[in-house]
C-alpha cells in the first residue's frame, strides 16, 4: 500500500519549512551566511540481516545545495540546512551470476546543527531529514555461467517499486565536522534511515530456469562515510 499524495506533500511542506525560513532568520539576526554545495560519498549496510537483498556497500552519493548560517558569537551553534539529489543503488541476487539491479532517486532534504567543540575547527553535528523517493532506474544483468534461463520485465520491476516504496524516508544523522579552509569543509557522518524503503509484503518476480520465483525486498540501510563540502 503506497501512502497518498496529499500526505506526501503535507510532509514535504514541512520538511521544506526551514528553508521557507531563512529570509526571517537573516533578519532576525546579525549572520554570517555562507552558500556553498556538499558531495555525500557514503559506504551503506542493510540493517534487515535477513533480507534476500545482496546490497553493494558502495555507490550512493548524490550533489547538495547547502548554506551555513553562523551565530553571532564565535563558539555559538551554527545551522546548516542542505537540500540535493541522492541515489543508491542495489543489487538483487537472484543466483550466481544474476542480478536485478535497481538505482533508486530522491530528493534528499537535510538541516542540522553544528556544535562547537574544545577545537576551533571541529565541530559536533546533529540533524534530521528525509530522503523523499522521486523515482527509480531498473536494469537486470546475467552473465554466461548463470544456470538455465533469466528472464525479467525491467518495466515491471520498475512499477512495482514505484507503487510499494515509501514517498518518504525520514533519517537522523550524527557527525563532526572539519573546517579546512575558509572553502572546504569535511564532515564524517552517520546516517540511519528510520523507515524501511519498502512497504510490507513487497516481493519481485523473476523467472529462471524456467520456474517462477520471488524475491522478498526489506531494504532500511545505515548510510556512514563522508560529506565534503565547497563554500564561496
Amino acid at each position: 500500500m503506497s501512502h497518498s499524495p496529499l500526505l506526501g506533500r503535507i510532509m514535504l511542506k514541512i520538511l521544506l519549512f526551514p528553508f521557507l525560513c531563512f529570509p526571517l532568520l537573516c533578519a532576525a539576526q546579525d549572520n554570517k551566511i555562507q552558500f556553498g554545495a556538499s558531495i555525500p560519498v557514503f559506504l551503506k549496510a542493510n540493517t534487515d540481516i535477513g533480507a534476500q537483498v545482496k546490497s553493494p556497500v558502495f555507490l550512493a552519493s548524490g550533489l547538495e545545495l547547502a548554506l551555513m548560517i553562523n551565530g553571532t558569537e564565535e563558539r555559538c551553534m551554527s545551522f546548516m540546512p542542505a537540500v540535493g539529489i541522492f541515489g543508491d543503488n542495489r543489487s538483487f541476487t537472484t543466483e550466481k551470476g544474476s542480478h536485478i539491479n535497481t538505482t533508486l532517486y530522491f530528493i534528499n532534504i537535510h538541516p542540522s546543527v553544528l556544535i562547537a567543540s574544545k577545537w576551533d575547527n571541529i565541530k559536533y553535528s546533529i540533524g534530521i531529514g528525509a530522503l523523499v523517493n522521486i523515482g527509480n532506474g531498473v536494469s537486470v544483468s546475467s552473465n554466461s555461467n548463470s544456470s538455465g534461463t533469466f528472464y525479467t520485465d525491467p518495466d515491471t520491476i520498475g512499477k512495482k517499486l514505484n507503487d510499494n516504496g515509501r514517498n518518504i524516508i525520514p533519517f537522523v544523522s550524527l557527525g563532526a565536522t572539519c573546517t579546512i579552509n575558509k572553502h572546504f569543509m569535511l564532515q564524517a557522518v552517520i546516517q540511519p534511515t528510520l523507515l524501511n524503503y519498502e512497504e510490507p509484503g513487497t516481493t519481485l518476480k523473476y523467472t529462471i530456469s524456467y520456474k517462477t520465483q520471488y524475491i522478498s525486498l526489506s531494504y532500511q540501510p545505515v548510510y556512514f562515510g563522508f560529506r565534503i563540502f565547497y563554500f564561496l
